[in-house]
């Protein structure tokens, strides 16, 4: 672990654990109070989600979920979806009429047949 690291982790630990950490902060050679330093700032990119999941409906009926990437398009969902087993077997014989795609969150296939 490197230095930077640590004192982070210190910084952090702090408020849980005041006196253990004025003793650590002190062993990797700080002389003021662990509690005069500033807290550490964080990269709000790296909580975000990478991939989202949908819910991949057939006349608003669930038939299963799938996993893409955040702000996928509407095509590249449809084609996720329908290369799925279990959504596949759904559409055996069945015509899709119309699709209706909610970014992010669903996509529902409208069919008849």
């Amino acid at each position: 672990m490197t230095k930077d690291t640590t004192e982070k982790f210190i910084i952090l630990l702090a408020p849980f654990a005041p006196h253990i950490c004025e003793e650590l902060w002190e062993v990797i050679g700080h002389k003021d109070s662990v509690f005069k330093a500033s807290f550490p700032a964080y990269d709000q990119s790296l909580i975000e989600d990478k991939n989202v999941e949908f819910v991949v409906q057939m006349n608003g009926k669930l038939r299963g979920v799938v996993m893409a990437e955040k702000d996928s398009s509407k095509e590249r969902v449809a084609d996720l979806a329908l290369g799925d087993e279990s959504i596949k077997k759904h559409m055996e014989g069945k015509e899709i009429v119309k699709t209706i795609f909610v970014h992010n969150k669903i996509i529902n296939f409208v069919v008849k047949g």
